[in-house]
This record gives C-alpha cells, sequence and structure tokens, in this order.
C-alpha cells in the first residue's frame, strides 16, 4: 500500500526480494495496484540493473507501521462482508482458505467469499467443498470490485 501510494504510475526495481514467494509478491502487486497505478514492477537480480537506477526510495519500518495503522479494523463494527480475492485466488490461497475455514461456521448475517478462477477452482475440489461446508462461497471469473 505505500510503494502504490508513493510510485503513482512508475514501475519500480524492487531490490532484496528476489528469494521471496511467489504468494506474496503476487500480493504485493495487487497492493500496489489498487493503493497506485502501479501496473508492474521488477526484482532486482544483479548489480548492473541496480546502476540504472534513476531515482531511488527507501521503505522503514516506521512507513509499514503507519500502513498498518491506517488499515486496522480494531476501531470498526464487526464485518458484514468478507471477500478474499483482487488478484483471484490462487491454488495455494484456496487450501490455505481451506485448512483455516475447516471445522468452523461463517456467522449468521456475514457473506464470506473467494474469488478464483474456474481453471483453479477445477483443481481445488476439496478446499472448495470445505470452504462450502463452513457457509463461504467460492466464485469463478468474475471481481466484486468490478462488477
Amino acid at each position: 500500500m505505500y510503494l502504490g501510494r508513493v510510485l503513482g504510475d512508475k514501475i519500480p526495481l524492487l531490490q532484496g526480494l528476489a528469494k521471496t514467494e511467489e504468494i506474496f509478491l503476487k500480493q504485493m502487486g495487487a497492493a500496489m495496484a489498487t493503493s497506485g497505478m502501479v501496473s508492474m514492477f521488477h526484482l532486482s537480480r544483479s548489480k548492473e540493473e541496480l546502476a540504472k537506477i534513476t531515482e531511488e526510495i527507501t521503505v522503514e519500518d516506521k512507513d509499514l507501521r503507519e500502513v498498518k495503522e491506517k488499515l486496522s479494523m480494531s476501531s470498526f463494527d464487526k464485518p458484514d462482508s468478507i471477500f478474499i480475492m483482487c488478484p483471484h485466488c490462487s491454488l495455494s490461497e484456496i487450501k490455505l482458505m481451506a485448512e483455516l475455514i475447516r471445522g468452523k461456521e461463517v456467522r449468521d448475517g456475514v457473506q464470506f467469499w473467494v474469488c478464483t478462477s474456474r481453471f483453479i477452482r477445477r483443481k481445488a475440489e476439496n478446499p472448495v467443498r470445505i470452504i462450502k461446508e463452513a457457509s463461504g462461497k467460492v466464485i469463478c471469473d468474475t471481481c466484486a470490485v468490478a462488477t
């Protein structure tokens, strides 16, 4: 969220993330796109790439703390809708949602939606079943934000 707000529509070259798991890179890209206009980013893997940088931004712990405080929902009432999407969930994310909700029930008056592609949904029959058993919904090929 911080980078998206600071970068606007620039395309950043990020350093120190080359060994980061794909799921976290995907989430970071989505956060930059929704808080700014960042459409893509590059990961630095060589000193030659770094030598081409024309502008540098340093993200400090205090910057991350400020964003976390702004995103905190502790002062809000209980949610009535929870949407896990944007971008669509990967197979590993659907499995994680199923693990977290297994044996539980979505509260009355709360909607719990997990959005993914039709392709991923076909690969995730068991996790989808677990989410549905908890009164959640798995929605395919749509975006609740844009529709």
